[in-house]
């Protein structure tokens, strides 16, 4: 009981602390993350090399990191609030990232296909969300703890 009621606290102070905009974008992370885990699991079969699974997540969760790194976590001091910013290489950086994403299943087609192919593609997805949230969870929380407990002494993160 005493972890809901901390995971609770953290709800609260991530509601009340952080721009919707993040908010939206950790919920999106976390979504899509559980759905392409989910697809993941249900489509591993006996043709598809478990050690080739672990690195496609491996090398997405590293992609993922790097991306996840352009979003620039601020304190906005008259809100009181994290706030996300992009750079100009930020946005720059994420447009080759979409391209990527859109033309994934071309790029992998030229050396692999079938059962092979989509778990490439769904695991590799599925490494770049979890290091994107991860590292966006990492960056929000070292904002929050910095600015929050020099404003308000009570409040623990």
């Amino acid at each position: 009981m005493n972890i809901i009621m901390k995971l609770m606290d953290k709800i609260k102070i991530g509601l009340k602390y952080m721009e919707k905009n993040l908010l939206i974008k950790l919920g999106i992370f976390d979504s899509v993350s559980f759905i392409l885990l989910f697809i993941g699991i249900y489509n591993i079969n006996n043709n598809v090399n478990k050690l080739f699974i672990i690195i496609d997540i491996l090398a997405g969760f590293w992609i993922g990191i790097f991306f996840g790194s352009i979003l620039k976590i601020s304190w906005h001091e008259n809100l009181k609030k994290a706030i996300g910013k992009k750079d100009l290489l930020g946005i720059i950086l994420t447009l080759i990232y979409y391209l990527f994403l859109v033309f994934r299943k071309r790029i992998f087609s030229k050396w692999f296909a079938g059962e092979t192919l989509k778990a490439i593609i769904i695991w590799i997805t599925f490494g770049i969300m979890m290091g994107q949230d991860i590292i966006l969870r990492k960056n929000i929380t070292k904002i929050l703890k910095k600015n929050i407990n020099k404003d308000n002494k009570e409040t623990k993160i």
